[in-house]
């Protein structure tokens, strides 16, 4: 009898410590959750831009991100709005992608390169809507949104803007707390999460064209919550899933053949 109770007492003292091991890992998750959310990079803290492309400010002089002005007449404008990584002069890519034609808007987040601030879902659908008005504004051009990644959720957020006429999403999800439900299964994730980005929420009143691009080993943001995103989206649409593509080497296929004319042919059709 004694060794039975000696065993519960041990084994009390297990689970008590196993929840306390737990509570205080959730602890730790929620109070630093933006710390796993967002990962900021201020290799151009000054806000100089590139060859490539010039610094992008308002007409008061707060720094928005990055543009490059079309080589002769303009067919449009592009605001893209980049991932949770790095910082927007990051993709510079992008001037390979689009054609010359266009005016091309690199958006910066609060807290990521030149911009200063806190990233917070708030924040960056705050400064989105700016960004999104001083396009407009500048261009006074019909305007293409492009996210990428978690920028996906900030450009459906303002998909809805009367001069958007179109959408493309490059490795999307239906909500940032879907991505976190897979990455982290073992946490209660959908009771911890501030941040959660729902971008078919904020499609469904959306009606401009929508282009979805993902590939086929995401190992980040799987291809499944694309094609449920792209579903659940009620007006004309196109959907381009690339074979072999996994979330980090999407720009090596974007700009490649098949992937780079399917997105300039979208870019430049009428519907």
């Amino acid at each position: 009898m004694r060794r039975k109770g000696v065993a519960f007492k041990i084994l009390i003292s297990l689970l008590i410590l196993i929840l306390l091991t737990y509570g205080t890992l959730l602890t730790c998750v929620y109070r630093f959750q933006r710390r796993l959310q967002y990962f900021p990079t201020h290799r151009d803290a000054e806000g100089r831009g590139s060859s490539l492309f010039s610094p992008w400010k308002s007409s008061s002089g707060k720094f928005l991100g990055y543009m490059r002005k079309p080589s002769g007449l303009s067919r449009g404008a592009i605001l893209f709005f980049h991932g949770n990584g790095g910082e927007a002069i990051d993709r510079e890519w992008l001037a390979e992608l689009v054609l010359p034609s266009y005016h091309l808007f690199l958006a910066e987040y609060p807290g990521y390169g030149a911009n200063p601030g806190e990233a917070t879902e708030a924040a960056i659908f705050q400064f989105a809507e700016t960004q999104l008005s001083a396009v407009h504004e500048v261009s006074q051009l019909p305007i293409t949104l492009v996210g990428e990644s978690l920028g996906t959720g900030v450009a459906s957020y303002v998909a809805s803007q009367p001069f958007v006429v179109k959408l493309i999403l490059i490795s999307p999800f239906t909500s940032a707390l879907d991505v976190a439900r897979l990455a982290y299964p073992f946490l209660p994730v959908s009771l911890l999460m501030k941040d959660r980005f729902e971008s078919s929420r904020y499609l469904a009143p959306v009606k401009v064209p929508l282009m979805v691009i993902h590939g086929t080993n995401d190992d980040v943001v799987p291809i499944s919550l694309g094609r449920e995103l792209f579903e659940k989206f009620a007006g004309p649409k196109r959907l381009l899933e690339i074979p072999g593509a996994s979330h980090n080497d999407m720009v090596y296929y974007l700009l490649r053949g098949q992937a780079m004319a399917a997105f300039r042919d979208f870019l430049t059709s009428r519907n």
